[in-house]
């Protein structure tokens, strides 16, 4: 029942929250896509997205300093979810609570959704 539950509405594994990613959901949320900047380039951003890849080596100061500074939940995004999730377990593990947006940037286009030039999300 639970699992089914947590399909429809987010669920928490091992203690995250995630939730499918959907168009509609974007606005209530600060979103941090965690790509490579050549992903940013190649296939584009959400509206707005601040942008920190996981691979920086100040990822977990920077994503902090986010959380504290944001009016609203952050939630992560990369391209299928799979670093998402990743990033989501050690940013908790460091104290930092975000939501992992799963299915990431595929399944945010598979609902028709177009992503925005990488420099127009930093204006």
């Amino acid at each position: 029942m639970f699992g089914i539950l947590a399909t429809l509405f987010g669920g928490c594994k091992d203690g995250v929250k995630s939730v499918d990613v959907k168009p509609s959901l974007l606005e209530r949320y600060t979103v941090i896509d965690i790509r490579e900047s050549y992903e940013w380039e190649e296939r584009g951003v959400v509206k707005g997205a601040k942008l920190i890849s996981l691979s920086q080596d100040d990822f977990v100061e920077r994503v902090r300093k986010v959380v504290q500074n944001s009016q609203k939940p952050v939630a992560l995004i990369c391209r299928s979810g799979a670093r998402t999730a990743r990033a989501a377990n050690i940013l908790k593990a460091q104290g930092v609570e975000v939501t992992d947006l799963a299915g990431g940037m595929n399944l945010l286009e598979s609902y028709g959704y177009e992503p925005v030039p990488a420099l127009e999300s930093v204006k």
